[in-house]
């Protein structure tokens, strides 16, 4: 949610020129540069949320009898500083320039425009953002491949066909995962690199960058939601608890029917 309304001020808002004829009046101001800031953060923190899911399933799948405790050490002492403290160690340069709004070339049309903060501090925002999603998703593609291969090694020394059926659900989870992971991360490149290698064709490709966002941010809870054995027996749970209850009820029915009679 912070993430969409970052980037529905930065780019989505100013772009539909609804708020044009209100920045033509304004002079380039601090307030944009923090409005940058709080953008670029946020993108940053919803960058960081595939590798924190991607390192608490390798604790569980690690350690699956201690997971609650590890993973809750995780989330207190790693998850928290890192998902907000590390966004804003890399985007606060951006306070000590002064944003403006900014007309968008060819194709868009006259008067969609953009808050900016200048093609030198862009530049270095891009650099700083192209080298951060490598990494993590290089350390994503690393960790899965480790769980699929701990998990290949489960279902093959096991005997249990429930244990096997489990451990294919959790590829199947695992592969869509890192899917829902690798549309984003093409996206935010291309336009990156774009921006790098020839800032005049930049403004062509600038619309892929919200639909690979746009595709991690909802995709990856449906991803876990949909696939992961962990919800998946909840739900099967529930079903056999609500049976069971309907169940209960009809005896304690039929019993008080024949005491009647």
């Amino acid at each position: 949610m912070l993430f969409f309304f970052g980037d529905y001020i930065h780019l989505n808002l100013p772009n539909s020129g609804l708020v044009t004829s209100f920045c033509a009046g304004i002079e380039p101001n601090r307030v944009f540069s923090l409005i940058l800031v709080y953008a670029y953060s946020t993108n940053f923190g919803v960058i960081c949320c595939p590798f924190m899911v991607c390192l608490m399933r390798l604790i569980i799948l690690i350690s699956p009898r201690h997971h609650e405790r590890y993973c809750q050490y995780l989330k207190n002492w790693f998850a928290i500083p890192f998902i907000f403290l590390v966004p804003l160690a890399l985007t606060s340069f951006n306070i000590t320039t002064t944003g403006y709004c900014k007309q968008l070339n060819y194709p868009y049309d006259f008067g969609s425009i953009i808050l900016y903060e200048g093609d030198d501090y862009a530049r270095i925002n891009i650099y700083i953002h192209l080298s951060f999603s490598c990494c993590l998703f290089v350390t994503n593609t690393l960790m899965t491949f480790f769980m699929f291969y701990k998990l290949r090694m489960t279902h093959n020394s096991s005997t249990s066909n429930n244990t096997k059926r489990l451990t294919r659900k959790a590829e199947f989870s695992l592969f869509l995962a890192i899917v829902s992971s690798v549309v984003p991360f093409i996206t935010n490149s291309i336009c990156s690199t774009v921006f790098l290698i020839n800032r005049d064709s930049w403004e062509s490709v600038l619309f892929l960058r919200p639909i690979g966002n746009d595709f991690e941010t909802t995709m990856m809870p449906w991803v876990l939601f949909l696939s992961h054995p962990m919800f998946r027996s909840k739900k099967t749970s529930a079903k056999i608890s609500t049976v069971s209850m309907s169940g209960t009820l009809q005896m304690r029915k039929k019993s008080s029917v024949s005491k009647v009679v």
